[in-house]
């Protein structure tokens, strides 16, 4: 987001006009010291002692700098920057103001990081930030607002993380970070036993609460309401060079059993492996995917693992189409029933023709954006064949 731009007279061109210099708009005076500001803000992740030059000594904006700052630490976050823009178009709120007091206002500030092992590149995301005052009596005060829609985890909250060879994890305590940990390492193995070529460190962050899972993973409210975790670049770009990382959601991940966690995490490391966070292709495919990979050798019996959709296909008879867009999206309450039938379909894919077809298919469809043509190219079929046995299939499990 970048503010409106003004056009006007420069004082030295007034006084050529013969015209006395106007006074100065508070923008100005609020960008005259927010620059320096900023920039004190990002030697405070690196070096404790700057946060006195930009928080008061006490209250939640130093709290919220000290733990950005032990976050950058733990993860062991490079290139972290902070850089001031403009003034942000977002406003900030009645509420707000009441609790920062009235010389409160927004700066739009790019962030940057990268995370060792994990990204191929600097993330970058715009943040609204809260400021008070002017010039240089200018103070940080929160590193979030009503307005925020996409922010960094480790900006938002304290974060306890559990760093090993192939896995970082960040959660909010030490122990749900070992949890954590503990199941992002049997992702990882599980995925690699079907894509061994995949040897990238995973990232796994879980966030306090879903209004934090938002924010950080940048969904909109009906999608984080929906999904126990997601898959997505740090900043949300589709740059085929960002790596995509997982995302939990406490709401839905924490009360889930133990084999109900590691089937989420597993899943989402298959996203990751397969790059599904900048692809583009059908999210049947891409979903059905991910949870084949992750169920390949579960030992959970069919009539759990697919429930949802068995059911309905016993009330309803068997789907006519594969699931669209929109079964994924949040807007329907039968989401679950989708996920399960994406996954099998996909099953019914690699059991008519092999692992090794399906994954030529996929990566096929990956390129082509479609699974039109990769139907008859790899699999030697139509998509209108294949929905057909795909819904005698499920009628005959149901």
């Amino acid at each position: 987001m970048t503010a409106p731009l003004t056009v006007g007279c420069t004082p030295e061109h007034q006084a050529d006009l013969g015209k006395p210099p106007a006074s100065v708009a508070p923008e100005d005076l609020r960008d005259d010291g927010a620059a320096d500001l900023v920039a004190d803000l990002e030697q405070a992740m690196s070096r404790p002692a700057a946060v006195d030059r930009v928080a008061s000594a006490s209250g939640s904006a130093r709290a919220e700098l000290v733990a950005a700052a032990a976050n950058v630490r733990a993860l062991g976050l490079r290139d972290v920057g902070l850089r001031y823009l403009a003034p942000s178009s977002t406003t900030i709120s009645g509420p707000e103001e009441a609790r920062f007091g009235a010389a409160a206002w927004l700066a739009d500030v790019q962030v940057s990081w990268r995370q060792p092992g994990v990204d191929r590149r600097d993330a970058l995301l715009t943040v609204p930030m809260v400021l008070t005052g002017e010039g240089e009596d200018q103070e940080f005060a929160s590193f979030t607002t009503v307005g925020s829609e996409h922010v960094p985890l480790w900006l938002l909250t304290r974060l306890a993380v559990v760093r090993r060879e192939r896995t970082v994890v960040a959660a909010p305590t030490q122990a749900a970070a070992r949890r954590l940990s503990a199941l992002a390492e049997q992702a990882v193995t599980t995925v690699r036993q079907t894509l061994p070529q995949w040897r990238s460190r995973l990232l796994v962050q879980e966030a306090p609460s879903q209004r934090v899972f938002q924010l950080a993973a940048g969904l909109p409210a009906e999608q984080a309401r929906a999904v126990a975790a997601v898959t997505t670049t740090p900043d949300g770009s589709g740059d085929p060079d960002a790596r995509g990382q997982v995302y939990v959601n406490p709401r839905l991940y924490d009360p889930l059993a133990d084999d109900g966690r590691q089937i989420v995490i597993s899943h989402e490391s298959a996203h990751v492996a397969l790059g599904a966070a900048t692809s583009q292709m059908p999210l049947w495919l891409s979903e059905g995917t991910a949870d084949w990979i992750a169920l390949r050798r579960s030992t959970v019996p069919m009539d759990r693992l697919a429930s949802q959709v068995l059911g309905w296909v016993r009330e309803n008879g068997g789907p006519r189409t594969l699931p669209g867009p929109s079964a994924f999206d949040g807007s329907d309450k039968r989401i679950g029933a989708w996920y399960e039938a994406a996954w099998l379909a996909v099953k019914r894919l690699a059991d008519t023709y092999g692992a090794e077809d399906l994954l030529r298919f996929y990566r096929a469809t990956e390129r082509a954006g479609s699974a039109d043509r990769a139907f008859s190219q790899v699999l030697g079929t139509s998509e209108g064949a294949f929905v057909r046995d795909w819904r005698s299939y499920l009628v005959s499990l149901a």
